[in-house]
């Protein structure tokens, strides 16, 4: 049972004036009823009848009003069991909203979709007809020590190449030094500066229309608008414009306060001020507009205007959820242009690094070009041989820096790559024409330029000793080489030949050859990988080689 206090007692809060008038009515009916239909002959005496008639009727007054009160508490209990449901329904709205606008941050990163993904969620709020989105103009940003003939290099906005200097700290701005970056704490102060005041806001996105409201495609923070919204706690206005009639002529009106319903669901009408029409506009109709700005805790990004085709007067729970979504908004913005710069800057630094490979694989094709000057000019054998041993390898990491130039800077695939090699190799090493093939099978995989490098000159080790010892005697030969990739992203790379095989007794730790030792050592030093060397099952030679990609 609900409890009452002594002090709502005793201001007659507990029952309900009406229910004390229909008490009263019912006593003053019952008594003139009971006195004159009470039968004489029970009571002859006047008194007796008469305190016997306010008895009974004080009696039924008591009965009727209590019923009266149970069917009152009871009503009054549905009525606020309905508006506490309709407002937890209310609630799991904005928190869809909420939800959605998050969603919305963790999903968009491009800008332009998401502008109208966030002004449509917003709409969806006061079930607006229009909505219009604009952003301050990058281009248009004036830069402060410029402004002012500033002179203090020790500002940090001075030379920066971010021009938005309010949302720097420790500026020392005309005298005024502040230590903090908190729009919010010092907007005021850098409103009154030209350089903010003077910022472009321009048309960024916009959804739906309204007939008859029209809004500029271009304004700065320093119009009555913006400002005013800018400096408004929280930063929202809501104007209410009301054609012309034959009475008065067209009126404007800002909402002063939020219009509420408390749970028994009376309205409570927000108080209005006169104010100016919020652009040079001839309305037809009555019409509401909502701006919002969009603002992070040190920076503003930009403003937003809802447009309604009727009067609608924004409750205090609609206020606080736009005023959510907007700083939802504002933080999907900035990770958007922060993502935008990202990726800017990594197309720039993508460009040099391609760059940087070309130049590099133009470079090594110098290098080869003098050494094959070089080859050409040498008769002694073993001299040849190393020359050309080295012409490979040289060649062999131009090809990687070639497809670094003209692929991912980061990653090359390695089936390409080795298709390349073998076939350089095979034209370069094989002076005698025979017919040597190559088969590569597997899977394709992504290495590190790095690893590539490597592999590369790994590759380019084992054709040339399949084609000099292998092949030696031979008119032809196969080289295959299998990609098999294992768990942990670990590769099996194994290259096998059909050539004579290795000479009975072998062991790679005992033979001195430069080329199996460069393969040992990029393998387990570059690749961090495991290195083996055996005859093939049947005629030939297999490498088998493990590595992590």
């Amino acid at each position: 049972m609900r409890r009452f206090s002594r002090q709502r007692y005793a201001q007659g809060t507990f029952i309900p004036l009406p229910i004390k008038i229909a008490f009263l009515s019912i006593v003053l009916v019952g008594a003139i009823t009971f006195f004159l239909l009470f039968p004489p002959l029970l009571a002859e005496d006047l008194k007796v009848r008469i305190w016997i008639g306010l008895l009974l009727s004080v009696l039924a007054g008591l009965v009727g009003s209590a019923m009266l009160l149970i069917i009152y508490q009871a009503r009054k209990e549905a009525l606020l069991s309905r508006n506490l449901m309709a407002k937890i329904a209310s609630q799991r709205q904005d928190l869809q909203t909420l939800f959605a606008i998050s969603k919305t941050i963790t999903t968009t990163m491009q800008l332009k979709p998401l502008l109208k993904q966030i002004i449509e969620i917003l709409m969806s709020i006061v079930d607006a007809q229009s909505g219009m989105l604009w952003l301050i103009d990058q281009s248009k940003l004036r830069k402060c020590w410029e402004e002012w003939n500033c002179t203090k290099s020790a500002c940090p906005a001075y030379g920066n190449a971010d021009r938005r200097c309010w949302s720097f700290s420790n500026t020392q701005c005309t005298g005024r030094q502040s230590n903090t970056a908190d729009v919010s704490v010092k907007f005021a102060d850098c409103m009154e500066c030209p350089v903010l005041s003077q910022v472009t806001l321009a048309v960024a996105a916009s959804v739906g229309s309204v007939p008859g409201m029209k809004e500029p495609a271009a304004m700065t923070l320093g119009d009555s608008l913006c400002k005013h919204v800018l400096l408004q706690d929280p930063r929202m206005l809501v104007f209410h414009t009301y054609p012309a009639d034959r009475a008065s002529s067209q009126a404007c009106f800002r909402q002063a306060e939020w219009a509420s319903h408390d749970l028994l669901g009376n309205y409570k009408k927000p108080k209005m001020e006169q104010a100016q029409s919020c652009f040079d506009e001839v309305v037809t109709a009555p019409m509401t507009r909502i701006g919002a700005a969009l603002t992070t805790k040190n920076q503003v990004h930009g403003l937003l205007c809802l447009g309604l085709d009727r009067i609608h007067y924004v409750t205090n729970d609609e206020a606080m959820l736009l005023t959510n979504a907007a700083a939802l908004a504002a933080a999907a913005i900035e990770n958007a242009d922060l993502y935008y710069q990202m990726e800017k800057r990594n197309q720039q630094i993508t460009t040099l690094l391609k760059e940087s490979h070309h130049r590099i694989k133009n470079n090594l094709q110098a290098i080869a070009g003098l050494t094959t000057m070089q080859l050409q000019q040498t008769s002694d054998p073993a001299t040849a041989n190393l020359i050309l041993d080295n012409l490979t390898r040289i060649r062999s990491i131009s090809l990687v820096h070639q497809l670094l130039s003209q692929e991912d800077v980061r990653f090359v695939n390695l089936v390409p790559l080795m298709r390349k090699v073998m076939e350089m190799v095979l034209q370069v090493s094989n002076s005698s024409r025979k017919n040597f093939l190559y088969e590569i099978h597997g899977e394709d995989v992504k290495v590190s330029s790095r690893k590539a490098t490597s592999l590369a000159l790994v590759i380019n080790e084992l054709t040339t000793n399949s084609i000099k010892h292998g092949f030696a005697s031979a008119e032809s030969g196969t080289i295959m080489i299998r990609l098999l990739p294992e768990a942990d992203s670990r590769i099996v790379l194994e290259f096998t030949d059909n050539g004579r095989g290795l000479p009975e007794g072998f062991c790679i730790e005992r033979y001195k050859s430069l080329g199996l030792q460069l393969v040992s050592n990029l393998v387990q030093d570059d690749l961090n990988g495991c290195f083996s060397l055996a005859s093939a099952d049947g005629n030939g030679t297999a490498a088998k080689i493990e590595f992590v990609i």
